[in-house]
């Protein structure tokens, strides 16, 4: 009976330990589902994915539309564009700029705007640039030329006889 109850105690620790650690690592989850941004008419939407990255990581701009340009400063967005489906997919890497907090705005084509565009905006986060390790040096500073000097063998006929 007393071994029960010690091992019902220690399943309770457990399940507590659990609930009490479990918001803690999903707020340092990062999030890769990509936000959808619709334009207050509902003419058009963009979204990026991931939603965050460090420079130089490759992201997927998805427009519903054929974009007629970008504007922001954290994405370097591949002008050409291809439409799959009911979307058009543009490639962009993530800019090497301050970490924060970015709109990204694409122009969608629209008649009934006097410009003949509206715009769709949404938000990508720039993480902070992961510094790059300096190079290490080689363990041997000259490497060595040609095939390795071990002897011509005669000893092996000695050990035989």
């Amino acid at each position: 009976m007393r071994n029960r109850s010690a091992l019902i105690g220690a399943a309770l620790a457990v399940g507590a330990a659990g609930a009490l650690l479990a918001p803690t690592a999903m707020a340092t989850t990062d999030t890769t589902t990509p936000t959808t941004t619709t334009t207050p008419a509902g003419l058009g939407w963009i979204n990026v994915a991931p939603t965050s990255g460090r420079p130089g990581a490759a992201v997927v701009v998805d427009l519903s539309c054929p974009a007629q340009g970008f504007n922001n400063d954290a994405l370097d967005v591949n002008a050409k564009g291809v439409h799959q489906g009911d979307k058009w997919r543009y490639h962009a890497k993530v800019k090497d700029v301050k970490a924060g907090a970015y709109k990204v705005t694409a122009y969608c084509p629209s008649p009934k705007s006097p410009s003949g565009s509206i715009p769709v905006t949404t938000e990508f986060t720039v993480l902070v640039k992961v510094p790059v390790p300096p190079p290490t040096k080689p363990q041997v500073p000259t490497k060595p030329v040609g095939a390795p000097q071990t002897g011509g063998g005669f000893t092996a006929t000695d050990l035989v006889g």
